[in-house]
């Protein structure tokens, strides 16, 4: 089932709408739609600390959930991990 949600900084500046969808891993996703209509996704868990920092993840910061239950996305599960970590 989708779910519409309010989008925060950083998304709200680049994106009109959000969708939380769960899916076949299961892990939640949320479904961004740009200004133009294109759409993109990414981790729920990546859109909530990319808001609590108020800002985008690098590309070489990868989301780690401390006790390996993907979804279990409240944010002292979460951290940043490099590839290598």
């Amino acid at each position: 089932m989708e779910t519409k949600i309010s989008l925060k900084k950083p998304y709200s500046k680049d994106f009109k709408a959000g969708y939380l969808n769960v899916n076949s891993e299961p892990r939640r996703v949320v479904l961004l739609v740009r200004n133009d209509g294109s759409k993109t996704s990414t981790s729920y868990s990546r859109y909530l600390l990319s808001c609590s920092l108020g800002r985008y993840l690098e590309r070489y910061e990868h989301v780690d959930h401390v006790d390996g239950d993907k979804m279990n996305d409240v944010l002292h599960n979460l951290q940043i991990l490099s590839q290598a970590e």
